[in-house]
């Protein structure tokens, strides 16, 4: 089966080159955030770039030291640049 890669990798593109540029992301890495970003999954992501999920799993480690976070969310949130942390009671005023 084919599968097209959404389209949200490509308006998210320039803000996540930005983002992986500071944080000195390899090709093969930022092949695999713009990937990582749309929500695809591991086995997808190695489909689509024909390798193992293996190595896919080694470059999203690399990916995850590279940017300071230690988790799929984390990293989607940094490329972004989403705040990955939710209001609470106690600052929900100052938002």
């Amino acid at each position: 089966m084919v599968r097209k890669v959404p389209t949200a990798v490509v308006s998210s593109k320039d803000l996540i080159d930005k983002r992986a540029s500071t944080a000195a992301l390899t090709k093969r890495e930022l092949e695999i955030a713009y990937l990582l970003v749309t929500g695809l999954t591991v086995k997808f992501i190695a489909q689509v770039l024909k390798i193992s999920p293996y190595t896919v799993n080694d470059h999203m480690k690399s990916i995850y030291k590279k940017l300071g976070v230690n988790s799929k969310s984390s990293a989607i949130c940094e490329l972004l640049g989403v705040n990955r942390f939710l209001p609470t009671r106690d600052n929900e005023e100052s938002i």
